[in-house]
Order: structure tokens, then sequence, then C-alpha cells
């Protein structure tokens, strides 16, 4: 297997540590240990558990969704980077037609194309708030697709799909036998509040792939996935014994506690999400002339598309050089003239950045 270049993952290695404001990443405002466990939690032995997951972590994750989900439709792995993984190299072979939907974040197109499969890409219109086409969804399929991958809700843009979206996606999809593999790792990051419905909840060949990284604990790399059919999560764990082999049981413990936590972290989480899109609104209305947003439901990014004619990229250097402002550029997502912002982050320093990031537009124009 030959993996192209992660782009955008080795950008932010490259900037966002380099720059005095981040707003390149994906992740709120981090959750520190001491909110989340006690001194005495420490005496325990550094060990990793079974490999699957500790059971009551993996009970938990299955509360998460309604239907007939239990901790054996459960499996734990090193962060959704992993879970998706091992579910493409488990289910995906080279000739394989899959469906992937664009802007996104390219980890799965980049994976399905060291293991040799057919991608089709469907594009969100940003016209249509970044919704989708069912129609053009249903012309890409064909009796060679085998999956259609989703990212719900949609990193970069914090769009979600309706219930009505997802259930033509599966419709279709179940018109061929195809999958419907979910990225959910922005699911619970709504900001109104209200629950995105899961693929594995409403069809029988549903798969999702979650963690806990985006709701302020990324540093845990807990993740996992889920399958309504046990055997593929049997498949997927036969596949980890040669990636991960098994996760940190000291990780996996606290991970469970957050999960019980979990309406307390979300309500946290979305008191500063919603400030901050107050934020974006304000800086986007004032300066319309020059930039554009679609505004986002879920998670703690956006977009951002930008007048001045230049290419993302080279905007998102020239920003990070001038200003030490990191954003990360559309185009690694399949986005030109855009960039993703994070503003799921302190008031203070997104209103700085959006300042800087102000200034550096106009200075183009």
């Amino acid at each position: 297997m030959k993996f192209p270049l992660f782009e955008l993952e080795r950008w932010l290695s490259e900037y966002r540590f380099k720059c005095d404001i981040d707003l390149s990443s994906s992740v709120i405002t981090h959750i520190k240990y001491n909110e989340i466990i006690s001194e005495r939690d420490l005496d325990m032995p550094i060990k990793i558990g079974p490999t699957n997951g500790i059971e009551e972590l993996r009970q938990e994750i299955s509360r998460l969704y309604s239907g007939a989900i239990s901790a054996e439709n459960v499996l734990i792995t090193h962060g959704a980077a992993e879970a998706n993984f091992l579910v493409l190299n488990s289910l995906i072979s080279p000739g394989d037609e899959c469906i992937f939907l664009v802007p996104n974040y390219m980890q799965a197109k980049g994976i399905l194309e060291a293991i040799g499969a057919k991608v089709k890409l469907a594009w969100l219109d940003e016209k249509r708030n970044y919704h989708l086409n069912l129609e053009e969804i249903n012309e890409l399929t064909s009796e060679k697709t085998k999956a259609i991958l989703i990212t719900n809700p949609n990193n970069p843009t914090g769009v979600r799909l309706t219930l009505k979206e997802l259930e033509g996606i599966c419709e279709i999809a179940q018109s061929v036998g195809a999958y419907v593999i979910a990225d959910e790792v922005l699911s619970g990051l709504e900001i109104d509040g209200e629950r995105t419905v899961s693929p594995v909840e409403i069809y029988e060949k549903g798969i999702s792939t979650r963690s806990l990284s985006k709701f302020g604990l990324s540093g845990l790399r807990v993740g996992w996935i889920v399958a309504r059919d046990p055997t593929i999560v049997q498949r997927c764990w036969s596949l980890k014994d040669y990636t991960s082999l098994g996760n940190s049981f000291f990780n996996q413990y606290i991970a469970t506690i957050a999960l019980k936590k979990l309406d307390v972290i979300k309500e946290r989480n979305r008191k500063i999400l919603s400030r901050g899109v107050e934020i974006l609104m304000d800086v986007v209305n004032k300066n319309k002339d020059i930039i554009s947003y679609v505004k986002p439901q879920a998670g703690s990014t956006t977009l951002i598309r930008y007048k001045p004619s230049i290419s993302s990229v080279e905007y998102c250097k020239r920003l990070a050089q001038s200003e030490g402002v990191a954003v990360a550029p559309g185009d690694y997502f399949g986005a030109s003239q855009r960039f993703r912002i994070l503003y799921g982050t302190t008031a203070e320093k997104l209103e700085e950045g959006l300042q800087k990031i102000i200034k550096f537009t106009r200075s183009l124009a």
C-alpha cells in the first residue's frame, strides 16, 4: 500500500505550534484531567487491558446509540483515525467503488486510494448551505459501489445532514447492498443540542466511527467502531492486532468516567460553541465585502470564503508569517479559496485572531 501525503496533518504539524494564535485545529478548548478524575484514580497499574476495549467502556458507548446495540457491537480504537483505517481495510478491496462527500476531512479518501479503490466524489454545494444532492449520489452509485462515506456532522463546514438526507443515502446504499460508513466524531457537539442520528440506528449495513477527541479530550486517543453486524467488529478487531493492538487502560478508564458525565461536558461545550458562533457572525457581518461563511450547526469549525484571488495554501502561509495566526487551507478539504477556522476556543483568542485575519485579508484586496 502506498499512501498519499496527508497534506492537512502535515500543515497542522508545521504551522499550528509556531503561531501565536492557533485557529487551525478542530478540537474545542481542552478539558483538564482534574475536571474528570481525582488523585486517587492514579492508583492503578499501567496496562492495556482487553485489546477490544474494556467492557464497561464499550457498554457506555453502546448507550449512545438507539436500537439493538450492545458492547459486542463496539470495538475501542486509538482515536477515530484508527477506527477509519480498520473499517476501510477490513471492508474495501482494490477496484471497489466508493462515494466520498467533499468538502471533507481527507483521511478516508487517502486510505481508499492506498487500498486501490475507485473514489467517486459527491460535492456538497456551498450555495445550498453545504447540503448534499441525493440525485447526484444516486447517479454516482452503481452495482460496483461498496460503500458511501459520510462525515456527519461535517468537518470542516459544521453542517449536518437532515434525517431525510441520511435516510435517502441509506436507501440508495441498500439498493446496491453498499455500506454507509459515517465518521461521526462531531456528533454530540450540536449547537442546538439536537441529537444527530447515526446510520447504525436506521440501516443494517450502517457503520459508525467516533471518538471523544473533539469534546476536548483529544489526548486520550480513545475512539471506537460501532456496527450493527458484530462480525464486522470481529474483522476490525483481527486487523487491530496488527496496528495498535490495544489502548491504554488508564485512558479508557478516564473515557468511561467522561461518558458518564457526558451531559455536563456537552453543556460546557455548547456554551463555548454558541459564544464562538456569535463572535464569528458579528465579524463576518461587518466584513461581508471580503469574507463569507455558512453558519455551522455542530462541531467547533467552519469554512470561511475570502474574496482576494489567491490560493488557500498561499493565503494561510502568508497569514501565519505576517500575523502569527494559523488556520487550515481549504484546498486540503477540497474547498478552494476558503480556510477552516476553529471557533470553539476562548473568546479572547478568537476575537484577536479574527481581527488579524480581517486586517490581513484587506491588505490583499
